[in-house]
C-alpha cells in the first residue's frame, strides 16, 4: 500500500479546487447556445391572452394572478383598466366578494369627467360593486354605490340603469312602494326598454298575494293545531291537536287516579307544547307570508325583469338587454 504524506494531499486537494474555479469561470464566461435558449421574452399580448385564457378555463385564482403580472410588467398597456376589471370578475365568480369590491373600486377613484375616461367599463365596475355586496346580504351599502354613482354619472342611460337597479333591490327587499317610486324615476326614452308598463302591472297585483295574520295565527292556537290549520300546514295541526290533546288525557287520568306527582309532571310537559303551538302558528304564518312574496316576485322577476349589461367599446356606450322568458 503506497502512503500519502500530508503535504502531498494538499497538493492534490489544490490542484482540485484549482481546476474545479476554471470549470466555473469557463462556464460563467463562455457563451453557449443551450444557456441563451433559458431566456425568454413574453409580450403584452401573450401575458394578457394567458391571463384571459385561464379566466375563461374558470381557474379565476391562477387568472387574478396572471392579470396582475401583466399590469406589473406593462402598466402603460391600453388593457390594464380591462385587466383590473377582470381581476373583480374573477374574485366575483370566485365568490371572494370582500376581495372583489376592493378591486373593483380600484377601478372607480378616478373621475368621471376625466379625457379617454373608460364610461362603460367603470359604470359596469360601480354595478359590480353593488352586486358584490348584495351577495354579502349587505343591501344598504348596495343603494349608497348606486347613488354615488347618479351623483357621478351624467348619462341618461346609466342613470336609468341605476334608478332601475335601485327599484330591483327595493322590490326584492318588499318595500313596494319605495320600488315604484325608483321605477318611476327612469325617463321615458327607456320606459318601454325596460318593460315598465309589464312591471307597474305586475306590481299594482301586490294586494292579491295571499297573506296570512300572525295575530290571528297565534288566537286561533288556543285550540292546539288551529293555528297551523289557519296557515295550511294540516299535518303540523293534526300533529300538534293529537299530541297535546293526549297529554291533556293523560294528565286528567293521572289526577283522577290520585296520583298528582304525575299530573303534575304531565301537565309541565303539555304545558311547554302548548306555548310551542302558539310559537309554532304565529312562526308558520310568517314563514307563509315570505313564500307568497317570493313566489309572486319570482313571478315578476320570470316575465319583466330585463337584465342589462354596459358593453366596453372605443367609441362609447352600447346597451345589451337579455329578455327572460
Amino acid at each position: 500500500m503506497v502512503r500519502i504524506n500530508s503535504y502531498l494531499w494538499r497538493i492534490i486537494i489544490k490542484n482540485i479546487y484549482i481546476k474545479s474555479g476554471l470549470i466555473i469561470l469557463f462556464l460563467l464566461f463562455i457563451p453557449h447556445e443551450s444557456f441563451s435558449n433559458e431566456f425568454i421574452q413574453i409580450s403584452s399580448n401573450q401575458q394578457f391572452k394567458y391571463a384571459e385564457q385561464l379566466f375563461f378555463q374558470k381557474n379565476y385564482s391562477e387568472a387574478v394572478f396572471e392579470y396582475q403580472r401583466f399590469i406589473h410588467f406593462f402598466p402603460n398597456d391600453s388593457r390594464k383598466q380591462k385587466a383590473m376589471f377582470q381581476i373583480g370578475m374573477a374574485y366575483y365568480n370566485n365568490r371572494k366578494y370582500e376581495d372583489a369590491v376592493y378591486a373593483f373600486k380600484l377601478l372607480t377613484e378616478d373621475n368621471f369627467n376625466t379625457k379617454d375616461f373608460p364610461v362603460a367599463l367603470v359604470t359596469q365596475a360601480y354595478f359590480m360593486i353593488c352586486e358584490s355586496y348584495i351577495k354579502q346580504n349587505d343591501r344598504g351599502q348596495a343603494i349608497a354605490v348606486l347613488h354615488n354613482l347618479l351623483m357621478l354619472a351624467k348619462d341618461q342611460d346609466i342613470q336609468d340603469q341605476s334608478f332601475y337597479k335601485l327599484g330591483w333591490i327595493y322590490l326584492e327587499s318588499g318595500l313596494w312602494e319605495k320600488a315604484k317610486f325608483f321605477f318611476s324615476k327612469i325617463s321615458l326614452e327607456n320606459k318601454e326598454k325596460f318593460r315598465l308598463a309589464e312591471l307597474s302591472d305586475k306590481l299594482n297585483q301586490a294586494n292579491n298575494i295571499s297573506l296570512k295574520n300572525p295575530a290571528i295565527a297565534g288566537a286561533l292556537s288556543i285550540i292546539p293545531g288551529a293555528g297551523f290549520l289557519y296557515c295550511n300546514r294540516y299535518r303540523d295541526a293534526l300533529t300538534a291537536f293529537l299530541f297535546n290533546s293526549g297529554l291533556m288525557l293523560a294528565a286528567y287520568k293521572a289526577f283522577d287516579n290520585e296520583n298528582p306527582a304525575l299530573g303534575s309532571v304531565i301537565s309541565l310537559v303539555e304545558l311547554g307544547f302548548y306555548s310551542g303551538n302558539f310559537y309554532g302558528a304565529v312562526t308558520s304564518a310568517h314563514k307563509y307570508n315570505r313564500d307568497s312574496s317570493k313566489k309572486f316576485l319570482d313571478n315578476i322577476k320570470e316575465n319583466t325583469k330585463v337584465k342589462l349589461s354596459l358593453d366596453h367599446q372605443d367609441k362609447g356606450i352600447i346597451f345589451s338587454l337579455n329578455y327572460d322568458f
